[in-house]
This record gives C-alpha cells, sequence and structure tokens, in this order.
C-alpha cells in the first residue's frame, strides 16, 4: 500500500494535507481523499459536537422475535437480500465483510433518508454516497 499526501495547507496554524490518496496493486481498490472545506474552531457550537443521544435500531422486530428469514436469491455469484424502505423494495449484495451499505444519494434522497455528511469512494466501480438513516422506525 503506497500513500500520498498533497495539496497542503496553512490552517489554524498548522500545516495538513488536503489531498490524500492510498493505491496497492489493485487500481479497483484504490482512495482518493479530498477536504473540500475546513470550520475554524471558533466557529462550531457545543450543540454541533455533542454527542447524539440514542439511535434508535436500525431493525426493529415485533415483540417476541429475535429471529427472521431473509428472502435472498443467487445472481452471477452474488447473494443478494431484498430490503424494503419506505415502501420500495431493493436488492443489496450480501457481504459479512462489509462495515456498511452504499445506496445511490438519489436513491436515498427519493426513499425520504436523511444524508449525513459526502463521501465517495472506489471498491471495483466508483460510487458515491454518504451515511443514511431511515428517519422514523416504520421506514424499514
Amino acid at each position: 500500500m503506497v500513500s500520498t499526501y498533497g495539496d497542503f495547507r496553512v490552517t489554524n496554524g498548522k500545516t495538513k494535507p488536503w489531498h490524500f490518496d492510498q493505491a496497492d496493486d489493485h487500481p479497483e481498490s484504490d482512495q482518493h481523499y479530498q477536504l473540500v472545506s475546513k470550520i475554524a474552531p471558533a466557529a462550531i457550537s457545543d450543540a454541533e459536537v455533542a454527542v447524539p443521544g440514542t439511535l434508535r435500531e436500525v431493525v426493529v422486530f415485533p415483540t417476541g422475535v429475535n429471529i427472521v428469514r431473509l428472502p435472498a436469491r443467487i445472481e452471477r455469484g452474488r447473494i443478494l437480500v431484498r430490503v424494503t424502505i419506505n415502501g420500495r423494495g431493493l436488492d443489496f449484495p450480501l457481504d459479512s465483510g462489509a462495515s456498511g451499505i452504499v445506496i445511490d444519494r438519489d436513491v436515498a434522497r427519493s426513499l425520504g433518508l436523511e444524508l449525513l455528511g459526502r463521501r465517495s469512494q472506489t471498491i471495483a466501480h466508483r460510487s458515491g454516497g454518504a451515511p443514511s438513516f431511515p428517519k422514523s422506525p416504520s421506514a424499514i
């Protein structure tokens, strides 16, 4: 793995890179990070950095139920699981090694999901998105 830093800028008296790249022998897994803005610490209120209250559970089971069967199918060697979000059915690949799920930004907006930040990542193909959560427990 090779890490490359660039576009060094002085912010609050400290020089830091605004571009950061990671590359290995597999171009499909290369990553590029770019800081697009920086807010001076004095401009951030205590409320903006306060630890949020407990988030609701992503999946809520009916009382007495703690197991669910996932309808899945295999297509081209991938296991796809059908998920319903806000009444719309979507197919997601089952990936036990993934730390999250990516939903296209426009699809997330059409589902009424709140977008939290912005990120772009290249893993086999380029995709953009943001962490999203349903606004209400009934959304899933």
